[in-house]
């Protein structure tokens, strides 16, 4: 399946706009990335990173230097094997990623980022691209559940005519999206991609699965070599703007009358 080049520009723009803290973004822009938390909840990152090597120390002055400093630390002691693979890789999905089950794929994910080729199933995602981003923090971004709700999001809300739609993963968040409980945006029929496609004055684009995750690094590298950005300071910004911006589309005239009761107060 081939995506109109216009599509790819209009989100590009998007999240040019969005970096920029331009017009209807103008709470957001890469500066704010500095309001990253990560982890959420449990461990800190500081004794996280001790579980990996007790001679790591992160000197970064909040959460989000230390995140920086930490992808540049590891993707360092891998490309120069100073690292076990699939240990450094469990630490990054489960005890750094928050993902407790451990895939049977995981061996093959390493391998596919070790020769820098995409896996070919979207499935997974949440957990190969953090490897990815973490071997290589400068070329890749992690693709997840709030991730996919930012990017629709900020195409919703932007002006242009045509639009990419990211597939949603399943997450654990109420405000962006919740399975278990049926609760947050993702799970908002008018937000699928059937009703955004039919409801929506733009035009837009389905991306095919297996090319969700190259498209989306792809875009992001554009815009951060026009920017001069780091792929990671983008991807950092996505995440952390997630709920900000459900609450944000929420509140917008277009989509006030809507059936907000799926995202809690």
């Amino acid at each position: 399946m081939t995506i109109s080049s216009t599509a790819i520009s209009s989100c590009q723009d998007c999240i040019s706009n969005f970096c920029d803290g331009k017009g209807i973004f103008q709470e957001y822009g890469i500066k704010s990335v500095t309001s990253y938390e990560w982890p959420k909840k449990g461990l800190s990152l500081d004794l996280l990173v001790k579980q990996l090597d007790q001679n790591y120390q992160l000197s970064g002055r909040n959460n989000y230097e230390k995140n920086v400093e930490l992808k540049l630390l590891l993707s360092n002691e891998i490309q120069n094997s100073k690292l076990d693979l699939y240990d450094t890789a469990k630490w990054i999905i489960s005890s750094w990623g928050g993902i407790p089950k451990l895939s049977k794929s995981t061996h093959n994910y390493i391998q596919s980022v070790v020769d820098q080729k995409y896996p070919k199933k979207l499935d997974g995602v949440a957990s190969y691209s953090k490897l990815f981003a973490m071997f290589y923090p400068e070329k890749f971004a992690i693709y997840d559940a709030r991730v996919a709700v930012s990017l629709n999001i900020i195409q919703l809300l932007s002006e242009e005519d045509d639009a990419l739609f990211f597939p949603y993963l399943s997450g654990r968040n109420k405000v962006t999206g919740y399975q278990k409980t049926n609760q947050g945006f993702s799970r908002m029929p008018e937000f699928s991609r059937k009703q955004i496609s039919e409801t929506s004055k733009k035009l837009w684009h389905t991306i095919s699965r297996e090319s969700v995750y190259p498209l989306y690094n792809q875009i992001l590298n554009s815009v951060c070599s026009t920017k001069k950005l780091n792929v990671y300071d983008v991807e950092m910004l996505l995440f952390s703007k997630a709920e900000d911006l459900v609450r944000q589309i929420r509140k917008h005239s277009k989509f006030q009358n809507l059936d907000w009761t799926r995202i809690p107060d």
